[in-house]
């Protein structure tokens, strides 16, 4: 009897000591914490963390998401991980758990992130429509695109140039007007009389505006150019709710020139306005979560030829727009976070409003920085240099 009791002790011994050796080694591989993460359209999900004071035995890290989707690192001291975003989906949220990886155990999952929502810029309008009312007056209206992007738009900005009487009727950049509004008609005044116009429309969220296909028109009376000029053919495609057909372009041969050939009857079209996306003024800026350990901030600057002449440039009158990249831009919006130029010679060159100007021969040094958010850490000064020739 009194053996049968030892027997079992040493059993419970045992046991104990083996749930003592397993909380051991998952003791010995601390969790990753502060996990934070974001979406980039042109990156993907990002997602940081805060590495362990101990990296003892660490040999990486796992990140999971609550869709399932893994990215591995295999570095102790990298606390980034990128997901692309084509096996999520838009416009649900996720978060991100984070494993450190150890040969003797990987740890327990992080806390979950704060949620990342794949969202985007919204749809374009079609088709604009331009009635002209008066020799000053141009009346504009358009159908809303009833993707949204995710998030409230604000608005529509309602963008118009001069014609430049040009083959492609490209727009007079300097003449260019913005009209913010929330309705989806607007009027032109103010303008030229036998003038051609040209009319976009853009649809906006905080993520960005996307253009309509632009739409030409001329102020009356009609005469002259506005009598003559024929206007580059400006075609959209459109879609069941928009826009149909009522005939059949032919790409065109020498007899035929790309007349219409074949006509078609439209079905009936019934757009609803109840239907269009509620507009929210306030909401044009992007709601950025904090995280804890902000993402790196690359950044590239130059985009110049090695050599320039001072005597050439200020005969034509033209200033240096340099090419400059950071991790934080973005393809339709530009610089989330604004940069800054600063000419290490001022004798030699200046910057104003982001363009440089010559000012006398010799090397032009400039340095590009940029400072951070809730989102990026600053980035590191890049400084490069030409040279500015007689």
């Amino acid at each position: 009897m009194k053996r049968d009791f030892k027997i079992s002790i040493a059993a419970v011994a045992l046991i104990a000591g083996s749930i003592f050796s397993i909380q051991a080694a998952s003791a010995a591989t601390p969790i990753p914490t502060n996990v934070g993460a974001y979406f980039k359209v042109e990156q993907g999900y990002l997602v940081s963390w805060s590495i362990p004071i101990s990296t003892s035995g660490i040999t990486g890290y796992t990140v999971t998401s609550s869709g399932g989707q893994i990215c591995k690192n295999s570095n102790p001291l990298d606390n980034q991980c990128t997901f692309d975003s084509r096996t999520f989906k838009p416009f649900q949220p996720y978060t991100f758990t984070v494993v450190a990886n150890s040969k003797s155990g990987d740890s327990a999952p992080s806390a979950p992130s704060n949620p990342a929502t794949w969202n985007s810029a919204p749809g374009y309008p079609a088709p604009v429509l331009t009635k002209t009312i008066s020799d000053t007056q141009i009346d504009i209206t358009w159908v809303p695109s009833l993707f949204t992007g995710g998030i409230p738009n604000y608005g529509y900005k309602v963008i118009r140039w001069e014609a430049q009487l040009n083959g492609y009727g490209d727009p007079k950049n300097e003449t260019r007007v913005d009209t913010l509004t929330s309705n989806t008609f607007s009027s032109a005044t103010g303008l030229k009389p036998s003038t051609w116009y040209v009319f976009a429309v853009q649809q906006c969220n905080a993520l960005g505006c996307s253009t309509s296909d632009w739409s030409y028109i001329a102020t009356t009376p009609k005469v002259g150019a506005a009598a003559t000029w024929k206007p580059p053919v400006m075609i959209n495609g459109g879609n069941a709710a928009t826009t149909c057909w009522n005939a059949v372009l032919n790409g065109g041969t020498a007899a035929t020139q790309g007349t219409f050939v074949k006509s078609t009857k439209c079905g009936a079209v019934t757009i609803d306005p109840a239907t269009y996306p509620k507009i929210d003024s306030t909401a044009t800026e992007e709601q950025l979560p904090s995280i804890v350990n902000k993402f790196t901030q690359g950044i590239f600057f130059g985009g110049w030829q090695e050599k320039y002449s001072l005597a050439t440039w200020q005969k034509i009158k033209l200033n240096l727009t340099p090419y400059l990249s950071l991790s934080s831009k973005s393809v339709m919006r530009g610089f989330l976070i604004q940069p800054v130029i600063t000419s290490n010679t001022p004798n030699v060159c200046t910057v104003s409003a982001m363009q440089v100007n010559f000012i006398s021969v010799g090397t032009c040094t400039l340095t590009a920085s940029a400072p951070g958010n809730n989102i990026w850490q600053p980035s590191r000064a890049f400084t490069n240099s030409f040279v500015i020739t007689a």
